[in-house]
C-alpha cells in the first residue's frame, strides 16, 4: 500500500514540474460537425420556407420533422464538443459541460476508469463512487496524456480495489436480441401500410383531409418511436453489490444490492422496490423477454433481499 502511495506522490511530483495541459476537441472533428450543420440550416431552411410558401406543412410535417430532428442533433453534438474541455493543473481537473461551468476534480477523488476500445476509436469513462463525471475520446487533444495520468495515478492508488472489480463478473437485464429484432420488424410494418395509404388517398381525398391524414400519421409514427426506443433501451446493470437501472430517455438511477426491500417474483415477470421508494416500484422485467433474471434473483437471495413468490392468480389479484 505504501508503494502505491509513494508511486502516487511521485506522479504528482512530475505533473507540478510540467505544464498545464489541456483537453479538448479536435478541431478537424469541430470544422465538419459546423460545415454540416450549417449545410442542413440552409438546406433545412429553404425546405421549410419552400414548404410554407406553398401552404403544404400539413403534408410534409414528417419530413420537416425528421429535418429538425437530425439539424438538432448534429448542432447538439458540435455543441458538447465546442463546450468539452479539461484543465490539468497538477492534481487537479478542471472540467466544462455544455453549459460552459467549470467543475473542479481531483486525482484522489477518482474511483476508477473505464477504457474502451472501438473500432473506430477509443474512449475513456472516468468514475467518482461509480458516477461517471466525464469521458475522453481518443480524437481528442493530448488524451493519451491524460489517459497516463489516470493509468498511474488511479491505478496505483485503486489497484487492490480494481482487481477486486476485475474479479466480479458484470451483466445486465435487458431485452432479448429476437425480442428487439420483432419490435423493430412490428414498427417498420406499420409504417410501411401508413405510408402507402397516404399515398393511395391522396389522389381520391381533398386536401384537408390529407393533410389531417399526414398530421395523424406523423404523431402516431412518433408514439410508436418513442414507444419502440423505451422497450428496447430500458435495462438494468449488475456488477458486484451496484445496480444501475437505465430508462429512457437514458437516465441512470444507482443504488446498492442492499437497496432492494423486496421484489415480486411473479410467473411471467419481477418487481423490484427499493426501501426509499416506499410502495412506488424500481423497476418491472419480463421472464421472457428479458435475460439474465435467474442469475439477479439468485444474486438478490444471496444477499438476503426478501423474494415474494405469487401465482398467477395471486398476481393478477395484486394489480
Amino acid at each position: 500500500m505504501k508503494e502505491g502511495i509513494k508511486m502516487n506522490n511521485t506522479n504528482i511530483e512530475r505533473r507540478m514540474k510540467d505544464d498545464t495541459y489541456i483537453v479538448s476537441s479536435s478541431k478537424v472533428l469541430i470544422i465538419i460537425l459546423l460545415v454540416v450543420s450549417l449545410i442542413m440550416l440552409y438546406g433545412g431552411g429553404n425546405y421549410i420556407y419552400s414548404v410554407v410558401s406553398n401552404g403544404i406543412v400539413g403534408e410534409k410535417i414528417l419530413y420537416v420533422a425528421i429535418w429538425i430532428g437530425l439539424f438538432i442533433l448534429f448542432f447538439g453534438t458540435l455543441w458538447n464538443r465546442i463546450s468539452f474541455k479539461i484543465i490539468v493543473e497538477r492534481d487537479m481537473l478542471k472540467v466544462r459541460n455544455i453549459f460552459f461551468r467549470e467543475k473542479e476534480y481531483y486525482f484522489n477523488d477518482i474511483t476508477d476508469y473505464k477504457f474502451t476500445n472501438g473500432r473506430w476509436n477509443s474512449n475513456v469513462n472516468v468514475f467518482i463512487e461509480d458516477k461517471k463525471i466525464f469521458s475522453i475520446d481518443s480524437s481528442d487533444n493530448n488524451f493519451n496524456r491524460l489517459f497516463d495520468d489516470l493509468k498511474n495515478d488511479v491505478g496505483n492508488k485503486n489497484q487492490v480495489k480494481l482487481k477486486y472489480k476485475e474479479g466480479v463478473k458484470e451483466y445486465a437485464i435487458k431485452k432479448k436480441k429476437k425480442y428487439i429484432a420483432n419490435s423493430i420488424a412490428a414498427i417498420l410494418f406499420i409504417y410501411i401500410p401508413l405510408f402507402i395509404a397516404k399515398y393511395m388517398w391522396k389522389g381520391t381525398a381533398s386536401e384537408n383531409e390529407v393533410n389531417t391524414m399526414c398530421n395523424i400519421t406523423a404523431i402516431f409514427l412518433l408514439i410508436m418511436t418513442l414507444w419502440g426506443i423505451r422497450y428496447v433501451s430500458t435495462k438494468m446493470i449488475i456488477k458486484g453489490n451496484t445496480i444501475v437501472l437505465i430508462k429512457f430517455p437514458f437516465t441512470k438511477r444507482y443504488c446498492k444490492m442492499s437497496d432492494i426491500e423486496k421484489i415480486h417474483n411473479h410467473p411471467d415477470i419481477i418487481e423490484i422496490y427499493m426501501k426509499d421508494d416506499t410502495s412506488s416500484q424500481f423497476a418491472a422485467f419480463s421472464k421472457e423477454q428479458d435475460e439474465n433474471i435467474d442469475i439477479f434473483l439468485k444474486q438478490a437471495e444471496e444477499n438476503g433481499v426478501l423474494i415474494k413468490s405469487s401465482d398467477f392468480d395471486t398476481y393478477n389479484m395484486l394489480k
